[in-house]
């Protein structure tokens, strides 16, 4: 059987660590999107439905909390600046 590489791999090969990123949730009372800004906090791969899936966490700074979310969902609004 072929090793496929984890849906989404390359996108998530774009974002580093501590990049500010926004994403949107569907609010089914109100029939609107709304947007969430955050920070990202790290990446990682997990298998759902038997397929290797790229996920990142994000610390939202809209809500103060941590959530998980398809990287595939995420855009970057501002690189992270490098410290060397």
């Amino acid at each position: 059987m072929e090793k496929k590489e984890p849906f989404g791999y390359h996108y998530a090969k774009t974002f580093d660590i501590g990049d500010i990123v926004a994403w949107s949730t569907w609010c089914g009372n109100n029939n609107h999107y709304i947007d969430h800004t955050g920070i990202l906090i790290s990446l990682d791969v997990e298998i759902i439905g038997d397929r290797a899936v790229s996920m990142a966490k994000v610390t939202s700074i809209n809500e103060s909390k941590e959530i998980e979310i398809f990287t595939i969902n995420l855009k970057v609004i501002s690189k992270a600046k490098s410290t060397d």
